[in-house]
């Protein structure tokens, strides 16, 4: 009996213990009796797997190989527990049995199903998860009344009440602290601490301020100084002291100064450098080496050793377990790296540059260490070579050559272009347009050409042109399509934003029910106010330039509406005398007449100005030009 290892035990309200024997079923401990259970039991099973005390019923429960649902012990003899609904299909065998603080009994069975039963004796299968077999290790109670579950491999889950049912509430895995997921079973302190025994080590956990726990201290197996933690069982006496037991040897834990031992923090040191995946003589990259593994003071690399593999290690007094890393590189990362329990890291292909490694480690519950630095330098390439100096000499020369070739070909474009201007200059004398457009156009084209912009000074001079002969085309006509004039005035202002050097939004907004090929007006009646507006309303305004042309028709008449985001009439006024194109009112006055004798409507004003203005600031300009339809050619 010396020998058995005891699973699980219980303590009945005739101050009496009942022991689960792993693989030898079950034993009752009265005084200094023990009375070994196989005989009663033989008529229900061969083999106990748990036992229990229910203190709703008063009864040892036991967990009977054979049998769907628990038996309980009736001196001297064991029967099944009377479930009201025993019809239920409850496959496998029992393995697991728990007395719930609200007096429901929970059993689990080796398909991994977990099934309750109630104070009425109904029973109801509550869990199955992770669609596993025999994954259930235990259970025990939480201080609130909830319910925690061992799964073996998978950590602690804990489970709330509601209506009768289980339902999901929290976990602890290893992430949050456990020396690992194997958990063999878990008790709570006086002061409300968690305590929690894994193959790897034992684990305590306090309540945070809500519902959930937190790390306080882990002692793994070289801590506590068990050569296998296989079967750790943890239970508190009466005294509140926490006990741990295994195969070899009972440990007991003073649960206040264990929870309140404060651990300082674990030193770091780095061990081995390797680089581009190669051990390396550092004496070779490096002035001088320091400490016990010969490290590399301040080493300075070639551009192509580029590829570092380094290992470090955490050192505490009480071993090297549970302990996590977080590394810096300076001049690469802008903040530490992610905690990690992995003691290398790799970098590959870095960049040219000076670089400094930091690495720090922390136990469960302590602070970070200072951190181990390596610094090195990676050194930018120098080319030097024969073939490289050779290369570049060539390389300049033929350089040399075609910038000679293209010089030449800029002067011959050069050339052609100003005999362009030329044969432009001609026609545009023969125009009745502004002179001061006309000239400063030239010269805005002349300009680009002087300037090497050959490709841009051929465009505008083909704007020119185009914009040159539908003036002379139209200069002798008393009307013309619509869309001629719109067609000009897209040329005009395209030209004036070269000379003004001037970004303007130019939009047209045309209404659908207008055909503007049908549609006939006098021609150059709208150019004058779209001058105007670039001059005077937007070429002082700084920010976005916009001008709209609007075109809708009304009653027999064409309504042109011509609309800035100037500086206003107001302030234009006080401008007039220092642009270059001088006073327009007389370019309007001439375009009212026009319009006057065109439209035979002496009671319509056929030109409106209108002032847009904003909280007593001008935000622009419109004039609206009324031209009575007319369809004759």
């Amino acid at each position: 009996f010396n020998e058995l290892i005891i699973d699980n035990f219980a303590f009945d309200d005739k101050d009496r213990y009942w022991y689960y024997l792993r693989g030898f079923a079950l034993a009752m401990q009265n005084g200094a009796r023990v009375y070994e259970q196989s005989k009663p039991l033989s008529q229900l099973g061969d083999e106990a797997h748990d036992v229990i005390f229910d203190n709703y019923r008063k009864k040892i429960v036991v967990a009977v190989r054979g049998q769907k649902f628990p038996c309980q012990y009736d001196d001297p003899g064991y029967s099944v527990l009377p479930v009201i609904n025993n019809e239920l299909d409850v496959p496998g065998n029992i393995m697991r049995l728990h007395s719930c603080r609200n007096d429901v009994i929970l059993f689990t069975t080796d398909k991994g199903v977990v099934y309750s039963i109630d104070k009425q004796n109904f029973c109801k299968p509550q869990l199955r998860e992770f669609n596993s077999t025999g994954v259930i290790a235990g259970f025990f109670d939480d201080p609130s009344g909830d319910t925690w579950i061992i799964y073996h491999g998978r950590g602690l889950r804990r489970y709330g009440w509601r209506n009768g049912s289980l339902v999901f509430k929290d976990e602890i895995k290893h992430d949050d602290g456990l020396p690992n997921d194997y958990v063999f079973g878990g008790c709570f302190d006086n002061a409300g601490n968690l305590w929690v025994a894994t193959s790897a080590g034992i684990a305590i956990f306090s309540k945070t301020n809500g519902d959930s726990y937190k790390i306080v201290r882990a002692l793994y197996g070289s801590d506590l100084q068990l050569e296998n933690s296989e079967a750790l069982k943890l239970a508190k006496d009466s005294y509140g002291n926490m006990w741990l037991s295994s195969l070899q040897s009972i440990i007991r834990f003073d649960p206040y100064k264990t929870t309140n031992f404060k651990l300082s923090a674990p030193s770091i040191q780095i061990e081995n450098i390797n680089l581009n995946l190669q051990q390396t003589d550092w004496s070779l990259y490096s002035d001088s080496l320091s400490g016990i593994f010969q490290l590399p003071t301040n080493a300075r690399l070639p551009y192509y050793k580029n590829t570092f593999g380094i290992f470090f290690k955490g050192i505490s007094s009480s071993g090297s377990e549970g302990i996590k890393y977080s590394y810096h590189l300076q001049g690469l990362d802008t903040s530490w790296g992610p905690v990690s329990s992995q003691n290398f890291v790799s970098f590959v292909n870095l960049p040219p540059g000076k670089y400094t490694f930091k690495v720090k480690a922390q136990l469960p519950n302590t602070s970070w260490s200072e951190p181990a630095m390596f610094a090195f330098e990676i050194k930018k390439p120098f080319w030097e070579t024969w073939w490289f100096r050779l290369a570049v000499i060539l390389t300049a020369a033929a350089l040399i050559v075609l910038i000679f070739r293209y010089r030449l070909k800029q002067l011959k474009t050069k050339s052609e272009l100003q005999n362009e201007l030329r044969e432009l200059e001609t026609k545009a004398f023969k125009l009745q347009m502004n002179p001061h457009f006309i000239h400063n156009a030239l010269n805005s084209i002349q300009s680009l050409v002087v300037n090497n912009k050959n490709n841009e000074a051929s465009h505008y001079i083909n704007k020119f042109a185009k914009l040159l002969r539908q003036v002379l085309e139209n200069s002798d006509k008393n009307l013309i399509s619509l869309d001629k004039e719109l067609y000009s005035l897209q040329l005009y202002v395209e030209l004036e934003k070269l000379r003004m050097n001037m970004e303007v939004e130019y939009k047209v907004d045309v209404d659908e029910a207008i055909i503007p090929s049908e549609l006939k007006i006098p021609p150059l009646i709208l150019q004058p106010f779209v001058e105007n507006a670039l001059w005077h309303g937007l070429s002082r305004k700084e920010g976005d330039k916009k001008i709209v042309l609007s075109i809708t028709t009304k009653l027999g008449w064409i309504i042109c509406e011509i609309c800035d985001n100037g500086i206003g009439r107001k302030k234009a006024v006080d401008s007039y005398e220092t642009f270059p194109e001088g006073h327009l009112s007389k370019a309007v006055n001439i375009i009212r007449k026009r319009l006057v004798d065109f439209n035979q409507s002496p009671g319509t004003e056929p030109i409106t100005f209108i002032d847009h203005e904003e909280n007593d600031v001008a935000i622009g300009t419109s004039v609206v030009a009324r031209v009575r339809i007319s369809h004759d050619s």
